[in-house]
């Protein structure tokens, strides 16, 4: 006994040694060291196998809890869970994440089991099987089952963003900053989510006439998710997994392994395809855009516009704080003017430290918009100046819950105001407070790939591009390019013989997933194009924090 448990403490100081702690690295970091180590010497064999078990302890609680809430099965379950992490193995070198796997993770997971819960309906489908038989009156167990996978459906049916926080808030008890941390999100939106999908399920579950059953399916639904993930379980994946020996694994887990990989790459094909087929519908439309202007109508007289920095500061006091406003280095500046109700009316609306306005900044917003149980509508006015020309630029409000309306410029007495921009979201009831983010892209451009005159695909672990065949137009050339860049401003540029660059003077885009379409039209017939070139420049990125979602009262 002595000599394993000195053998045991003499393997954890080789890996020591050899790798150092994994306390305070990042999910990518570990990932980085699992994929490094793994084909090198014996002792990195053992740094692998301590960053694979980090990630193990950080998330394994949750896949467990996903298999075993759509599952139920135990068995069923144990193979789930480590088809899960085969598959995070099998796709370490590609999958991207930023400090936290566990989004990428739930998705595994939840996608493993219910095609393990489907094959196993299937196999309780066919004749002769017998069911399972239970100590506690058939009733009873019949009816708690029934409830807790009419209950399991509905919770599978909600989008992945909304039936993540119910998953581990609600049934696996994960607090709000927990749920946070695995979703590599903020508190405030797993809030606001939970918010509006507890609303939708029990929707859901009132149209199934479910919600008299629903409690007592929804306790035991979380018994199951809540049990601990069986210490042989997590020994025998690990195990399995940094022996780099398949044969370890149940037939079972290879199986789904591979269905789950097939899907995935299928999945990325398609989104390949689908992306080749938007550029060539795009390009086009384009080419049926050509058509002269009709001569015969009569131009449109511009509307006149007010400058917004000559439009009277609501209210402002001499020597007031300027912590409302982001100046970048560019001179770009956002100022957070007001915040109302919506609809707004004359006296609804405060400065962003919550005391009142005499008089609105702009004219109501033109539509109407509802909002469900427990969030509240917000209007806010942003005055943007000093936008540096062709600088690329965008401002949002950090913990909004649901999606934002918003117009072109803000109107004053029916007159667009030139730089005044509105924005009506919707924020969890509770909230007192909120941060607008504001980001300026204007800086120097560098080229992050040249592509000649052929369609075709290319791409890398970072960054995957699809090019569409220039098409000539009667004003030039148009292109399409589909790409997975991230977090910076984009554009296109044509190049001609001479070398001179040609930026893409109308841009249109359109995005699926982490891909985002753009395409470009050109001053240049085909012929006189001799390359394209895609190009990124980074954006500067600022924030307001504290804008009051409330009034506080008289100023």
């Amino acid at each position: 006994m002595a000599t394993g448990r000195t053998a045991s403490v003499l393997r954890h100081l080789r890996v020591l040694f050899a790798a150092g702690t994994t306390a305070g690295l990042t999910d990518s970091e570990l990932l980085e060291r699992f994929t490094a180590k793994r084909a090198e010497s014996a002792e990195a064999g053992l740094a692998s196998e301590a960053a694979f078990s980090a990630l193990m302890d950080r998330h394994g609680a949750m896949v467990w809890g996903v298999c075993r809430r759509v599952l139920g099965d135990t068995h069923e379950a144990e193979d789930a869970f480590q088809a899960t992490f085969l598959v995070l193995v099998r796709k370490a070198g590609s999958v991207r994440v930023d400090d936290s796997v566990g989004r990428w993770l739930y998705g595994v997971a939840h996608r493993v089991a219910l095609r393990a819960r489907s094959e196993a309906r299937r196999r309780e489908s066919r004749p002769g099987h017998a069911p399972a038989q239970d100590s506690e009156d058939p009733a009873t167990v019949v009816e708690l089952k029934e409830s807790c996978h009419a209950l399991s459906e509905e919770i599978d049916r909600l989008p992945a963003k909304y039936r993540c926080p119910i998953e581990l808030c609600d049934l696996q008890g994960l607090t709000y900053d927990q749920a946070a941390r695995q979703l590599n999100g903020s508190v405030a939106m797993v809030k606001g989510r939970l918010v509006r999908g507890r609303l939708k399920l029990r929707e859901r579950l009132a149209e199934r006439g479910l919600s008299p059953v629903a409690a007592v399916g929804f306790q035991a639904l979380s018994r199951e998710a809540r049990l601990a993930v069986p210490p042989k379980l997590v020994h025998s994946t690990v195990r399995a997994v940094t022996s780099y020996a398949p044969g370890l694994f149940p037939a079972a887990v290879i199986a789904q392994t591979e269905e789950v990989l097939k899907m995935m790459m299928w999945e990325k094909l398609k989104l390949a395809a689908a992306g080749a087929l938007v550029a060539a519908g795009l390009t086009a439309g384009a080419l049926a855009q050509q058509q002269p202007a009709s001569q015969d109508r009569a131009p449109e007289a511009p509307r006149p516009k007010v400058n917004a920095q000559s439009l009277e500061k609501p209210n402002r006091k001499p020597g007031e704080d300027r912590r409302w406003l982001k100046t970048m280095s560019s001179g770009a500046t956002l100022e957070v003017v007001a915040i109302s109700p919506h609809p707004s009316g004359p006296n609804t609306w405060w400065r962003p430290n919550g005391t009142p306005l005499s008089q609105p900044p702009c004219d109501p917003f033109p539509t109407r918009l509802t909002s469900d149980e427990n969030v509240v509508p917000r209007a806010i006015v942003v005055r943007l100046t000093g936008i540096p020309a062709e600088a690329d630029h965008r401002w949002w409000i950090d913990q909004a819950n649901g999606g934002s309306h918003s117009q072109g410029d803000a109107k004053l007495a029916g007159i667009p105001v030139s730089g005044l921009s509105e924005i009506v979201t919707f924020f969890p009831s509770g909230l007192d407070s909120s941060t607008i983010r504001f980001e300026v892209a204007a800086g120097p451009w560098k080229t992050v790939r040249t592509w000649g005159k052929s369609p075709g695909a290319v791409g890398s672990r970072e960054v995957s591009y699809i090019f569409s065949a220039p098409i000539a137009t009667k004003k030039g050339t148009t292109l399409s390019v589909t790409h997975n860049i991230q977090d910076v401003s984009v554009r296109l540029v044509a190049v001609d013989g001479e070398g001179k660059e040609h930026p893409a003077e109308n841009r249109s885009g359109s995005g699926v997933g982490d891909y985002y379409q753009i395409t470009g039209e050109f001053n240049l017939p085909p012929d006189q194009i001799e390359e394209f070139r895609v190009q990124t420049r980074p954006y500067e990125k600022g924030e307001i924090n504290g804008v009051a979602l409330k009034p506080s009262g008289p100023a």
